[in-house]
């Protein structure tokens, strides 16, 4: 549900996690609400479980990646040992490529497949399994970015905290209320009975 389409239930109130009911139709709204929160925060958790997946596999990799290079256990076509200015090149790429992915896919949150593809794509100069590393960023982020684009748009967004609800009355229609049943009470009660002078 979108924040366009609530009429009840305000930005205030979806921040403060918190909403005063104060009619039949918009307890049904904050009911649909939380539905439709809880059904975003399953989508967020797979979201989340893809960046981690993405994140954990960059830095391993990586790290395998340039170890092989260095050492001349994989195929390069910068990284040579014997030619040590060479293999400073590949660990210049490598941080690089921390540095990109870290700028744009972690904090500005551009989940593009195209970027995740230009920034890793420079590392297959260092070591040919980065291909892999470049196929697996590829995947992870179109699923990351279809989800993101499910998710963006919806109330509540990013972290989708369903509403806790009360039923208090205004303080002006309470004293209001309070008043009409005072003055019901009065009008109601029975006048009391005139008694006559006392006789001896």
């Amino acid at each position: 549900m979108k924040a366009s389409e609530l009429k009840y239930v305000t930005e205030f109130d979806i921040n403060a996690a918190y909403v005063n009911v104060t009619s039949a139709d918009m307890y049904k709204e904050v009911q649909k609400l939380n539905g439709d929160m809880l059904k975003m925060q399953k989508k967020r958790i797979r979201f989340l479980k893809d960046f981690w997946a993405m994140a954990v596999s960059n830095i391993f990799m990586l790290i395998l990646g340039m170890l092989a290079a260095v050492n001349g256990g994989s195929i390069s076509l910068l990284c040579k040992p014997e030619r040590i200015g060479n293999v400073w090149i590949c660990i210049g790429f490598s941080l690089i490529f921390l540095v990109l992915f870290g700028w744009f896919v972690i904090f500005r949150r551009i989940y593009s497949w195209k970027l995740g593809l230009l920034i890793t794509a420079p590392l297959i100069l260092v070591n040919y399994a980065f291909i892999l590393l470049a196929i697996c960023n590829v995947y992870l982020l179109m699923i990351m970015n279809a989800i993101d684009k499910d998710i963006r748009d919806q109330a509540g967004y990013p972290h989708f905290t369903q509403l806790v609800t009360s039923y208090i009355r205004d303080e002006e229609d309470a004293e209001e209320g309070e008043m009409d049943d005072a003055e019901y009470k009065y009008k109601s009660a029975p006048e009391p009975e005139e008694k006559g002078p006392d006789t001896l």
